[in-house]
C-alpha cells in the first residue's frame, strides 16, 4: 500500500487496488484475499506404539508389525518417539503414552493384586480367569471343578480334577503377583494369555 492508495500503512484488511476485493496488507506487502480458501489441514496420523510406524488413526492392526497400534508402550502414539519402560508421558510432544499399563483408571485396566488373590483363593473355580475376561478357560475350570466335586463325593478319582485346577490357580496367582504391573497388563490383559 502506498500514499496513492489512501496513505494507510497499518496492517489490516483493505480493498485491493487492482481487484477491489478485500486483501490483507501486512504493512509492507499484500497477502491473501479474505475469500481465498486456506489449505486443508493434513490428514490425521497416528503411530503404532509397538514399532513407531505411521498408521491410520482408527487402524485395528499395524501393517508393519502386526500388533494392535495402541497395545504397547514402546513408542508415542502421537509423534512416534521412542519411550522408556515405565514412562507415562512423551517427552517430545507431552501426550500421554498409550497402552495404559501403569496409568490407573484406563478402560480395560485390571489389577494384578485382585487377579492374584482370586487365583489363589478361588482358582479351582476359574474366578481369576473370569476377572481377566478369559471366559473359555474360566468355564473349563468352573465346570471341571463342579463335576469333580459332585462326582468326587461318590468316587475318589474325579475329586482330583478340582485339586489340579486349584494348584493351577495357586501357580497363576503367584505368577500374577510377582510380575511388574506393565508386564502383567501386557501379558494377561492386552495379549490375553490363557494359561500360565
Amino acid at each position: 500500500m502506498s500514499d496513492q492508495d489512501g496513505g494507510a500503512n497499518a496492517p489490516g484488511w483493505y480493498a485491493d487496488p487492482e481487484s477491489g476485493r478485500q486483501r490483507w496488507w501486512d504493512g509492507t506487502a499484500w497477502g491473501q484475499f479474505a475469500d481465498q480458501p486456506t489449505a486443508p489441514p493434513p490428514p490425521p496420523t497416528a503411530h503404532c506404539t509397538n514399532c513407531g510406524a505411521v498408521v491410520a488413526p482408527m487402524a485395528a492392526v499395524c501393517t508393519s508389525c502386526g500388533f494392535a497400534p495402541r497395545s504397547a508402550r514402546n513408542f508415542c502414539g502421537n509423534c512416534g518417539t521412542a519411550a522408556q519402560p515405565g514412562q507415562v508421558v512423551c517427552l517430545s510432544c507431552g501426550a500421554a503414552l498409550g497402552g495404559g499399563a501403569s496409568v490407573p483408571g484406563r478402560p480395560g485396566q485390571k489389577d494384578k493384586t485382585a487377579a492374584g488373590i482370586l487365583a489363589i483363593l478361588l482358582g479351582s473355580f476359574g474366578a481369576h480367569k473370569f476377572y481377566l475376561g478369559r471366559n473359555t478357560p474360566a468355564v473349563i475350570m468352573l465346570v471341571g471343578s463342579l463335576v469333580g466335586y459332585c462326582c468326587g463325593l461318590v468316587l475318589v478319582i474325579p475329586f482330583l480334577i478340582p485339586m489340579v485346577f486349584g494348584v493351577i490357580g495357586l501357580i497363576e496367582g503367584i505368577m500374577y503377583l510377582t510380575k511388574s504391573d506393565e508386564e502383567f497388563q501386557q501379558t494377561y490383559v492386552e495379549q490375553g494369555k490363557d494359561w500360565f
